[in-house]
């Protein structure tokens, strides 16, 4: 039986290539959600899961918390239909323990 040692995460791992200007102008506009809540673990699963459900994928998704107070996601969508982002938004308001979703 033969081992083959694994690559380790450092030689392995490529860098994210910064877009050129060109890739910037003629890029899909992004529209960004931020939601507000509880700072609560399972409050995130509630918060991925519809965005599962309606096949979106962010450009990036960031939280920040306070321990046992408010917590503030801030999620991208970019080449995202208008009608699938309104629609996350109205089942991200109806989500336990979220208290804002505002789309800017």
């Amino acid at each position: 039986m033969t081992v083959m040692p694994t690559p380790r995460a450092a030689e392995s791992a490529q860098p994210f290539s910064v877009p050129s200007a060109e890739t910037r102008t003629t890029a899909a506009p992004v529209r960004v959600m931020r939601v507000t809540g509880e700072a609560d673990p399972n409050i995130l699963a509630r918060i991925v899961q519809p965005m599962v459900k309606l096949d979106l994928m962010p450009r990036y998704f960031q939280v920040l918390s306070e321990d046992g107070g408010e917590m503030l996601a801030e999620i991208a969508f970019a080449g995202v239909d208008e009608n699938q982002v309104k629609r996350l938004q109205s089942t991200l308001q109806a989500v336990i323990g979220v208290t804002a979703v505002e789309l800017r």
